[in-house]
């Protein structure tokens, strides 16, 4: 008998606390975690290539391109499927297919992570993020985050 998986897929703005709140869920309820970020890593170490923000998104970019927006979907349909876990969290839904592919488990929750613009700036400036990196002010930010 197959038993029942929840689907928990995390979306919200950089330095929301998605990756808190997945690992949240990883700790106290033994979630498996993925994110679609996971399957360009492993494009990218395929091809050599260092795992890097902005890697990463340029990939994202060019697979979309030519094969839609829902290009990262199927990948990660099929690791759902063949999880064994309980829980199995998303995390950063970006896209329509995203959500729809979450929405087409039956047991599916998306959860949206919200806090303040003051609050993710700083986290990203901790966490060497770009607002860290680039010395961006936070009117920058601001601009940036729309």
């Amino acid at each position: 008998m197959i038993s029942k998986k929840i689907i928990i897929g995390l979306a919200g703005q950089r330095g929301s606390g998605k990756g808190t709140a997945a690992n949240y869920l990883k700790i106290r309820y033994k979630a498996e975690v993925r994110a679609f970020s996971h399957v360009l890593g492993e494009i990218l170490a395929l091809l050599l290539r260092p795992g890097t923000r902005e890697n990463l998104q340029d990939l994202a970019t060019n697979l979309r391109r030519p094969f839609g927006q829902g290009v990262l979907v199927g990948p990660l349909k099929k690791f759902i499927k063949q999880s064994r876990a309980k829980i199995i969290v998303i995390d950063g839904l970006r896209m329509l297919k995203e959500v729809e592919m979450l929405r087409s488990f039956k047991d599916n929750l998306l959860i949206y992570v919200a806090a303040p613009a003051e609050i993710r700036f700083k986290r990203l400036k901790k966490s060497g993020g770009k607002a860290g990196k680039e010395g961006v002010d936070f009117k920058e930010f601001l601009r940036l985050d729309k």
